[in-house]
């Protein structure tokens, strides 16, 4: 979490605290020519956009890996395609790496065509092999790959020689962001060691560059633990690796997730690595699944493309929602509750911006109980201020008499001198749980709340509209609530500095916190007329 997010959280909490009243004190495949002009897939029902040939340049190699390339000088490459109704995949016959993987389900990061998750220089499922000669990794994306693929599966096969085979299967999901993987290994010896690899990261997918790289991570979940790998500004990245049954390894960046998952039980040795970073641009990370096969042998894993949306991240039943950013640990399960009465509410109301409004208003309808009660017990001690002062006076000389005396005073007439801030403080959680699911959630991604003015509810306000709402409805409602004049710079001091924090942030997030001061203040006006009638 940056820098901005914790501030704006402490902020938040603060002002929560200010703004109390106080008393006083299936897939199909084919192969082209990567220099041809793409056609649609077979057996789509609608027109597919066309996947140009990835650029192609070299990828650096790790430290220990030594490369040998044996392309024949009339080899031309050619890019197999996999694709269902969400997306659209391609993998090249040099090498068997994965080039492109487009998402149709959701838009470039201007809005236009499909979101591609794979940077120019990615090189996915790359496999490289121990060799005793090298003494070193003999990187096999170099080597010419037999396109075999059939209606039902994607299918390559590359000849090592001295009778060594391997074969790539991948079988795409007709309904889903995954695909099975099958990695079959014959004539090695036993003992050989072999190493998959996602090379260079994954691209940049929004708009909003700064907040996308600064998400870009890898994660790792084993034995119920989450573990992070995050570059830093100048600095390489080569942490010690690690051995042990993997449940998957995630390259993320804001909103989208690639994932690696073997079968369960299996052993794997991880590693991860990466140049440095400039702090601007994007992250590429390596990371290297190694393992040890025997003279026939069959690696099963699932390769997880997509959104990091909670429903298809959840449904793969490996733990992979745990990728995702909910908030901090303590309040997930309230943030997880939140998103899903947020998706069932946009089942039956197309904009989220009006869901937002809804749920603002479903939030504070919830929580009114406590905040009546907080208000009705700072009513009644300030009730009681005119009888504490002369007792302050009286023994000011001995504060444990006047604690005594105050509390009889508070018992006697059924005040409770924490009842006024703790049901507010019960609120803080919910608020704070927000705060993480409506800056991170992808259901917000480019979506619209009111065309010409706020087209993506992800991005902050182009116009700062919201976040001066905002500031103003804090201005009013802290001036409701404020009974000590000494708080008076206060309330002039937060609203200008959470404008300048939040017109940063994404406007569904501005928006809620604009409705929430607006319902609070109206909560205020019609409790004190309750008090008064």
């Amino acid at each position: 979490m940056d820098k901005k997010t914790i501030l704006a959280l402490i902020l938040i909490g603060l002002v929560i605290l200010l703004m109390m009243p106080r008393q006083k004190k299936g897939s199909r495949q084919r192969s082209i020519e990567t220099t041809e002009q793409e056609e649609p897939i077979a057996g789509s029902d609608t027109p597919e956009p066309s996947i140009e040939a990835a650029p192609q340049p070299a990828v650096p190699s790790a430290p220990s890996e030594r490369s040998v390339v044996r392309l024949s000088p009339e080899f031309t490459p050619k890019e197999v395609l996999l694709g269902n109704e969400y997306l659209y995949g391609g993998i090249s016959t040099e090498g068997g790496t994965v080039r492109s993987w487009q998402l149709k389900t959701f838009r470039g990061k201007e809005g236009i065509g499909d979101v591609e998750l794979l940077a120019g220089e990615t090189r996915g499922l790359s496999l490289s092999m121990w060799s005793q000669d090298l003494d070193g990794w003999d990187d096999l994306s170099k080597v010419e790959w037999e396109d075999r693929s059939t209606s039902d599966e994607l299918r390559l096969v590359t000849d090592l020689g001295e009778g060594r085979h391997i074969e790539k299967i991948l079988r795409l999901h007709p309904d889903a962001y995954h695909a099975e993987m099958r990695l079959l290994f014959e004539g090695f010896e036993p003992g050989t060691r072999y190493r998959l690899g996602w090379l260079g990261g994954m691209a940049i997918t929004e708009k909003n560059v700064r907040d996308d790289v600064h998400a870009m991570q890898v994660r790792t979940y084993m034995g119920g633990e989450v573990e992070k790998y995050n570059l830093k500004k100048g600095k390489a990245l080569h942490p010690p690796s690690v051995v042990g049954a993997l449940d998957w390894v995630c390259l993320r960046n804001k909103y989208f997730a690639i994932a690696l998952i073997p079968a369960s039980g299996q052993e794997h040795t991880f590693s991860v690595s990466a140049p440095p970073w400039d702090g601007t641009s994007r992250k590429s990370y390596d990371v290297f699944m190694e393992g040890t096969i025997g003279e026939d042998y069959e690696e099963r894993m699932t390769v997880y493309l997509g959104p990091q949306s909670y429903a298809e991240v959840v449904s793969l039943g490996v733990g992979l929602e745990h990728a995702m950013d909910l908030g901090w640990r303590g309040f997930r399960p309230i943030g997880k509750v939140i998103l899903t009465v947020l998706i069932a509410m946009h089942r039956v109301i197309s904009n989220y911006g009006i869901v937002i409004i809804l749920f603002s208003i479903l939030i504070k309808i919830v929580v009114y109980p406590l905040t009546r009660s907080s208000y009705k017990s700072t009513a009644k001690m300030q009730a009681l201020q005119p009888m504490i002062a002369p007792l302050r006076e009286k023994y000011k000389g001995d504060p444990q008499r006047l604690n005594k005396e105050t509390m009889k005073l508070y018992k006697e007439h059924g005040a409770n001198p924490v009842g006024g801030c703790l049901p507010m403080l019960l609120q803080m959680p919910i608020l704070f749980a927000l705060f993480g699911v409506f800056r991170s959630t992808i259901e917000f991604r480019q979506a619209c709340f009111v065309s010409g003015w706020i087209e993506d509810l992800s991005q902050p306000d182009p116009y700062y509209i919201l976040p001066v709402l905002m500031g103003l409805t804090m201005f009013i409602q802290q001036k409701m609530t404020m009974k000590d004049p000494k708080q008076a710079a206060m309330v002039y001091i937060m609203p200008i500095m959470m404008v300048f924090i939040f017109k940063g942030l994404s406007s569904g997030l501005v928006l809620y916190y604009t409705l929430f001061n607006v319902l609070s203040g109206l909560q205020q006006w019609i409790m004190k007329r309750e008090s008064a009638a």
